[in-house]
């Protein structure tokens, strides 16, 4: 193995050629919609093309696994918080107290979770603010970075076929007033997939 990622490291580029190992940058992405009955959302269980999930959803090709003929060394976790609509004030203070009270684990083969960490720690001082301003007359306006970049601290790698399950859970239901809003959770590395 690790000749393997020495050899194709070397290559950088990859060689896109048919029958030939390409290796490219890569996001692996997937969504879940919020439902107030819901408290565990997993990722990457629905793949594209089945229950109403299109390449907007996801690009995951496999119900918890990695294809078969591919391999990904996961260096990043990324989340993206997507409001169904315009929301207010009140909205706002519910969508932050939501994300602070839920966390992330990452499982591979449905062994004890590989990592886990709160959700906040990824969003740190991006999550939703509302600003207020100071002379009469003026506007609230809601200044807002629905992004959140979690580094890990060593890359996880992922052979082919690979059993995992990635999941935000939260400590209590959210309101019904967020039904709709998307969290969308990608996977950032290297891939190597056979041309």
């Amino acid at each position: 193995m690790a000749d393997f990622q020495r050899a194709m490291r070397f290559l950088e580029s990859g060689t896109f050629q048919v029958g030939t190992l390409d290796y490219k940058w890569w996001e692996y992405y997937d969504r879940a919609v919020l439902a107030a009955a819901t408290v565990r959302h997993q990722f990457f269980a629905v793949p594209e093309g089945q229950g109403a999930k299109t390449k907007v959803d996801t690009n995951w090709q496999v119900a918890n696994q990695v294809p078969e003929s591919e391999r990904m060394a996961v260096m990043y976790f990324c989340f993206y918080y997507i409001p169904l609509e315009i929301r207010t004030q009140t909205e706002w203070t519910q969508i932050v107290d939501i994300l602070k009270e839920c966390y992330f684990q990452f499982t591979v083969y449905n062994k004890s979770p590989m990592i886990e960490f709160p959700l906040a720690i990824a969003f740190g001082n991006t999550m939703p603010v509302q600003v207020t301003g100071a002379a009469a007359g003026d506007q609230n306006i809601s200044r807002s970075r629905f992004n959140g970049i979690y580094e890990l601290g060593i890359e996880i790698p992922l052979a082919a076929k690979t059993t995992i399950k990635a999941e935000i859970v939260f400590d209590t239901a959210h309101s019904a007033d967020l039904d709709g809003d998307k969290i969308i959770f990608s996977m950032v590395g290297p891939k190597w997939q056979l041309g």
